[in-house]
């Protein structure tokens, strides 16, 4: 009985070679230098898995099922035996290749991210250069009707009667709750003024209410649980004595009930003659304003400015002539002008709004 062929030396399996064939029925020989073929370099283990994937035609399940392993090990084992018959493996192609098609895609994708970056560049710049543009022209507006305005009122404490300023005044005051009357103005004189702070100690979702005459509001983030007040009282006076009566006269309330708090400046009733002076500059509070971050606010105004920042909650805006900022508000906003201009910037939240003859500007609003 002939012994199967060896490929591998049983001593130190390296390859076997032969030098001598001979044929079994005549006996000739032949001797010379005799390759065994591609398959002697298989193992037995392989070969019998390869025998097993050629009765099985090739089918993965049929192998699966014979020799009792996953599909993997299957797979695994086949790319094996292509290695090993000298054959390049999908397992492991050719690596420097591979190696080539990286750096082209790196290379591609590097370019195509650049391009990318670039386009977004230039679209930024043009919507930079377009909303700087706009932004300049709507500041040159606004400017225009804030000098408009200014004449308006100076025309109108020049010329008009007592009579007539008052019930401006009870107008505007019924519409807005404010105690302020209109009627003559002296804006002349140099300014003083005196500057006063408290602090509210409050729970969860507070309520602010400011109501403010003439002067600037400003609203922003601060401490939790504390709202701090800085009211800065301002006047003009022909005289030291006068501006000192003045400032003793304006008074700036600040009350708390629970978790409320209210701010309002006011005039002493005895000197009605006088409390016109809360417009044309005469007289004006300026209030700065640190809040918790959750709160209801109702913030109004008649000639001063309004600025609000960072709040989450209920937020009702009103301003007569001033005009109004809020910035990175969220939550159901009511906002409301007759002649000052509004712009609201990063709001998230239910929104109604309006004005006379003001500008509202949006932007980043959902």
């Amino acid at each position: 009985m002939a012994n199967p062929v060896i490929g591998r030396c049983p001593i130190c399996s390296e390859s076997l070679r032969v030098v001598r064939l001979e044929c079994e029925a005549c006996g000739t020989r032949l001797e010379g230098n005799f390759t065994l073929g591609r398959f002697q370099a298989l193992k037995a283990d392989q070969l019998e898995f390869l025998e097993t994937f050629i009765r099985a035609r090739g089918n993965f399940k049929d192998v699966e099922r014979e020799l009792g392993i996953s599909y993997p090990t299957v797979r695994s084992r086949l790319d094996a035996v292509i290695r090993a018959l000298g054959f390049p493996s999908q397992a492991e192609p050719d690596r420097e290749s591979e190696r080539r098609k990286e750096i082209l895609f790196e290379q591609a994708r590097e370019r195509y991210h650049e391009m990318r970056q670039q386009e977004r560049d230039q679209r930024r710049q043009e919507r930079d250069a377009e909303r700087g543009a706009h932004r300049e022209e709507r500041e040159r507006a606004r400017e225009e009707r804030r000098s408009l305005r200014d004449e308006i009122r100076r025309s109108m404490h020049t010329s008009l009667g007592t009579d007539l300023g008052h019930h401006i005044g009870r107008t505007i005051r019924d519409s807005m709750s404010f105690n302020v009357d209109l009627g003559d103005a002296d804006t002349g004189g140099d300014e003083y003024s005196e500057t006063l702070e408290r602090d509210f100690t409050v729970g969860r979702m507070p309520r602010l209410n400011v109501r403010n005459v003439s002067g600037d509001t400003k609203i922003a983030v601060g401490q939790d649980g504390m709202i701090r007040v800085k009211a800065r009282k301002r006047v003009r006076g022909t005289s030291e004595d006068r501006a000192k009566r003045l400032l003793e006269n304006v008074e700036v309330r600040m009350e708390q009930d629970g978790d409320e708090v209210t701010l309002k400046p006011h005039l002493y009733e005895q000197d009605r003659g006088w409390a016109d002076l809360f417009r044309g500059g005469r007289v004006a509070v300026d209030f700065e304003i640190s809040v918790p971050r959750e709160l209801r606010l109702e913030a109004h105004t008649v000639s001063g400015d309004l600025a609000v920042t960072g709040t989450r909650g209920p937020l009702d805006a009103q301003s007569v002539s001033g005009d109004v900022t809020l910035a990175d508000v969220q939550g159901p906003l009511r906002l409301k002008t007759v002649s000052g201009d509004a712009e609201l910037t990063d709001f998230a939240g239910q929104l109604v709004a309006n004005t006379v003859s003001g500008d509202l500007t949006f932007e980043r609003v959902r």
